[in-house]
């Protein structure tokens, strides 16, 4: 097996950082949740103080109660949550432009007269997408679809004569509550976001650093590759998609004949250490034809890639 050149360990060590990085900002995110959730079941629990003991039948006048408290808190547990994703979208954006930056540096030899032109214009396109605020969306329709599965959960408390311990419970309780089971996708928004953030402003980047850089007429452009993990906890898409080279403004495109040839070596790897099989699912880019198309990373749930800069130069 060929010796790693430098910027091969360069990019694993960024690579793990970022795993550190991202590690860290899902706590804050799963923070502010945890938070909701013990406050709203403190305002639940204060209800039998009001003479609602827990072999209270729970009533219609309960149940209009009860969502006037769940519709503050769900609320504010939407303001926690996009307060805790602005943030770690931030110091996200702020590692995508260090790592590139510092790629650079170690091949270009010229770098240093212009890198501090291009963090620069960079931070001022990057400043101009964060206010875009397009992770707004994903924050707002998970809260969304949080209240929708309460005022479920509690109409058919209501019909089947639950006492106000066990609503509060099923609502809000450490396990089987809707809070514990909607856990892990608040857990999936954060790491989703995060890696789209580091992603598009990874993009923003080399588009500045292209501009600055290159030549209208170079024969060695500035391009972008795809770095993705390689074990079995990754998806069969990331195994094709991994070291693919295009032009920084054009798309990736994956074949899905080779993704779903790539989904059974994976299978049967799984099954020889023990583990159970999976579906093929969870692609995010879209299908044009036979191939899955993006134009950077996460291309399906949970997604741990990213794209880097490449010259075809720098592969000697």
């Amino acid at each position: 097996m060929p010796k790693p050149s430098r910027i091969d360990r360069l990019i694993d060590r960024q690579g793990a950082a970022l795993d550190r990085l991202d590690d860290r900002e899902a706590r804050r995110f799963l923070r502010a949740f945890e938070d909701a959730r013990r406050e709203l079941r403190e305002k639940l629990s204060a209800m039998q103080a009001l003479g609602l003991d827990e072999a209270t039948p729970y009533t219609a006048q309960h149940l209009r109660v009860t969502l006037a408290q769940v519709e503050s808190s769900v609320q504010q547990l939407q303001r926690r949550l996009q307060a805790a994703l602005d943030e770690s979208l931030r110091v996200t954006q702020e590692r995508a432009l260090q790592d590139l930056i510092d790629v650079i540096k170690l091949q270009e030899p010229g770098f240093v007269d212009t890198g501090q032109r291009l963090e620069m214009e960079a931070m001022r396109r990057l400043s101009e997408d964060r206010g875009l605020l397009v992770h707004q969306h994903s924050v707002s329709r998970y809260s969304a679809e949080m209240m929708e599965a309460i005022q479920r959960e509690l109409i058919g408390g209501l019909a089947t004569g639950q006492t106000v311990r066990q609503i509060t419970d099923r609502l809000t309780g450490i396990k089987g509550s809707i809070f514990a089971e909607r856990r892990w996708r608040a857990e999936l928004v954060a790491r989703m976001e995060l890696n789209s953030a580091y992603n598009r402003s990874h993009l923003i980047g080399l588009q500045t650093a292209r501009d600055v850089l290159d030549d209208p007429d170079t024969d060695d452009p500035l391009l972008k590759r795809a770095d993705e993990y390689r074990d079995l906890r990754n998806h069969a898409i990331s195994r094709v998609l991994h070291g693919m080279v295009v032009p920084i403004d054009e798309p990736f495109r994956v074949p899905a004949a080779k993704v779903k040839a790539e989904h059974e070596k994976l299978q049967a790897q799984r099954v020889a250490k023990g583990l159970k099989r999976r579906r093929l699912s969870g692609i995010t880019w879209r299908r044009d034809g036979a191939h899955y198309v993006g134009a950077h990373m996460p291309a399906h749930f949970w997604d741990r890639g990213r794209i880097v800069p490449h010259r075809k130069s720098w592969e000697d």
